[in-house]
């Protein structure tokens, strides 16, 4: 039995990382470590996870002196781990008890190099709705079956790697969604991934969470959006075999360069004339790099067409674009007026907020 090194990584999770490290414990498959990577938590959350780390000798608890995003405490996390196998979970998820066991079945069972399954979203307490799966596993070739690589999404969790993955990638580490660019492109180096159709991992709608809170995001995060797909270019890049993925990568990384443009137009909160114009720029450098149309090829958010509050998203993103706008500007300089505009109004906001004060 190969061990499995879980990476967790935990910054002010109080509330929840005691019911994710169970998660972790209460596994049927018993050859594990829990990596937990505190990145300067200044609740009580390293304290919760020292007791546990206290008690079980599988748990080892690091403390990240360096204030950073998730993909340098991921970083950390594997640099630290001893098993075979890794796989991560966020510290305010949950592992079904079978998660570990199924997936590295799968792993083994179908000699590949990546093992996932579907998840199940939460919100407050923990789902236990009956999951309707049919629980069979399936050998996907990213080649042949390149609509599984676009809905595949870009999470680095629910999922289990051979070790050796992470010797030709790692997290992208100044960055809110540092997943994204890791997760399609070790899909692509693995070439072929084993599919468990269950929901043995639980992501929790945390709106205190890091996507949520953080000065980044929704401000600084945005322009985050547009250096993740810069990254993936990258990555793609040095993984790639031959150009049969090139279409689809190219409208992967549009869609990331959308979601920037429409998260903007939906979060961001700052004088009108100025959201406008972020939101504008952010659509032009998308389809200047791609000659799209803004969602004419948006293979991630697909499948939320269907639902009332993205179709809303989508009518006030078209009703807050200008389908005329132009800049002479190159992408550099327009990152630059995004990052200028959005860090004028992150000031102008902490100045009010010191003048209420006194």
């Amino acid at each position: 039995m190969k061990k499995v090194s879980v990476i967790m990584p935990m910054h002010n999770v109080e509330k929840f990382v005691a019911d994710s490290i169970e998660s972790v414990l209460n596994q049927t498959y018993s050859n594990f470590e829990l990596i937990i990577v505190d990145d300067n938590s200044s609740d009580s959350s390293y304290t919760i996870a020292s007791q546990d780390a206290a008690k079980y000798p599988n748990i080892r608890l690091v403390s990240n002196s360096k204030k950073s995003l998730t993909g340098y405490s991921r970083n950390v996390g594997v640099m630290y781990a001893e098993g075979e196998y890794i796989s991560f979970i966020d510290a305010d998820d949950m592992y079904r008890s079978d998660y570990l066991e199924k997936l590295v079945m799968a792993l083994e069972e179908n000699d590949v190099s990546i093992s996932m399954c579907k998840h199940r979203q939460f919100v407050g307490k923990h789902c236990k709705a009956k999951d309707n799966s049919t629980g069979n596993v399936t050998v996907i070739d990213i080649n042949e079956n390149q609509q599984f690589l676009a809905n595949a999404r870009g999470y680095c969790w629910n999922k289990i790697y051979k070790r050796e993955i992470f010797e030709q990638l790692s997290f992208p580490v100044e960055i809110t969604f540092e997943d994204i660019p890791f997760t399609y492109a070790v899909l692509i180096l693995a070439q072929k991934i084993a599919y468990v159709d269950e929901e043995l991992y639980h992501y929790r709608r945390n709106v205190s969470g890091i996507t949520m809170t953080n000065k980044r995001v929704p401000q600084r995060g945005i322009l985050d959006l547009y250096y993740s797909a810069s990254e993936l270019e990258k990555n793609y890049q040095l993984v790639k075999r031959d150009n049969q993925l090139d279409k689809i990568m190219r409208e992967l990384t549009h869609s990331v360069l959308y979601i920037s443009a429409l998260d903007a137009s939906c979060w961001i909160q700052m004088p009108h004339k100025d959201y406008k114009r972020v939101v504008n720029l952010f659509a032009f450098l998308a389809n200047r790099r791609f000659g799209l149309t803004l969602a004419e090829n948006d293979y991630m958010q697909l499948e939320k067409r269907n639902r009332i509050l993205y179709f809303l998203r989508l009518l006030f993103l078209n009703f807050i674009l200008d389908k005329t706008f132009y800049t002479d500007k190159t992408d550099k300089e327009i990152l630059e007026e995004i990052g200028s505009i959005i860090d004028n109004y992150i000031e102008n906001s902490n100045s009010k907020e010191e003048a209420k004060k006194k």
